[in-house]
């Protein structure tokens, strides 16, 4: 079968991880099948793709909505050149001009979830802007042969809220992420010379994510002279965090607790954790995050919103907090910091945790499984 993977819309975060892992595995194992990759211009998977796979392989275009509409056409004189069988998207499903299954691992979260105000605190004219794509995502995702879910609660409800065929879904368990832990960036030096109990938040921003509680949770530990630094993944430049945190951060002269280090490339994601001592996840919705398994792996202590998607994947293995409680927040991090055994005994909780997880390798052979079923299905 020729397969293509379209990786086009993954920028960042945990996405580029699980891409990563799945390209990494295939330049090991083929399968018996041949894989073309759809992904932007000068990304980082773009280059990774560019190390595993002949570049008569790949499908490149710039970012942005603008191209994909007037890209068409180049999509699809690719799947017709290359007689691709199959598609397999991150993303909703490719508009194409020929009629080929489509599988979607789905990971918008919000999607199956409509009550929760996902996108509260933005503008009317983003709100509705928003929505729009999210309609859209729904349409482009439910029209697929196929759904890949890594959240069970989401699987479940794509049947029970959309009535999409439950034999047609499939679920499986997140994976460690591939990393070489040999490759390391000066840039990120200062953070291991830093003595302060660190505590990251890789994330990019958004809303969801709610990092704008931080200034506050900061204020408070200046007053009882706990200090803590945080680390986030996010460019102080950036007009909305300068209104949205770094005015906030000023406002509340907390400067000294935060630290911007910008996005982390997906090669050096491993140095910035291990420089820190523990990490901050406060999701009101998550399909699920790297964050989790990374914390896991690296042994850092995670504290996570109090949430039904985080407990269905953490159990007992993380620290909870009531995500809009700025009081809870600041007590769960002063006693991790100062509770040596709660540090430790997260810590085995989180190693024992990540031994019920895939491999990389268990995760895409299950994934190439299933892409196998469907297809199979549909031929016969």
């Amino acid at each position: 079968m020729n397969i293509l993977l379209n990786f086009f819309p993954v920028q960042s975060g945990g996405g580029q991880q699980v891409a990563s892992n799945f390209l990494i595995t295939i330049m090991n194992n083929n399968y018996n099948h041949n894989w073309f990759v759809y992904v932007g211009e000068n990304s980082e998977l773009h280059i990774l793709a560019n190390q595993i796979l002949p570049k008569s392989n790949l499908l490149i275009t710039k970012y942005s909505y603008i191209e994909r509409l007037t890209n068409k056409k180049k999509v699809d004189e690719f799947i017709d050149n290359n007689g691709i069988d199959l598609i397999y998207n991150y993303a909703p499903i490719l508009q194409t001009r020929k009629k080929i299954p489509q599988i979607v691992r789905s990971v918008y979260s919000n999607l199956y979830f409509p009550e929760v105000n996902f996108w509260k605190g933005y503008s009317p004219i983003i709100r509705l802007k928003k929505n729009i794509i999210d309609k859209l995502r729904l349409q482009g995702t439910l029209k697929a042969n196929g759904l890949i879910f890594e959240n069970k609660s989401m699987q479940v409800r794509a049947s029970e809220l959309f009535n999409y065929p439950t034999e047609k879904t499939f679920y499986i368990e997140p994976s460690v992420t591939l990393f070489d832990e040999s490759l390391t960036s000066p840039s990120y030096g200062y953070l291991k010379e830093d003595e302060s109990f660190k505590i990251l938040y890789l994330s990019s921003w958004h809303l969801n994510k709610n990092i704008h509680i931080l200034p506050h949770v900061a204020a408070i530990l200046k007053k009882r002279n706990i200090m803590v630094k945080f680390i986030l993944s996010l460019n102080i430049n950036d007009t909305a965090i300068q209104k949205k945190l770094v005015n906030v951060i000023n406002n509340f002269q907390v400067n000294e607790y935060f630290t911007f280090i910008g996005k982390v490339p997906a090669k050096y994601v491993h140095q910035v954790i291990k420089y820190s001592n523990a990490m901050i996840l406060l999701s009101k919705l998550e399909c699920f995050s790297s964050n989790i398994i990374e914390a896991f792996y690296f042994q850092r202590p995670l504290i996570i919103a109090d949430e039904p998607w985080a407990k269905s994947e953490c159990k007992d293995a993380v620290l909870y907090v009531q995500r809009d409680n700025i009081l809870d927040i600041v007590n769960n991090i002063e006693t991790l910091k100062s509770d040596k055994n709660l540090y430790d005994d997260l810590i085995s909780k989180g190693h024992k945790r990540l031994n019920e997880f895939n491999t990389p390798e268990k995760k895409v052979t299950k994934q190439v499984e299933f892409i196998e079923k469907i297809y199979n299905e549909i031929e016969s």
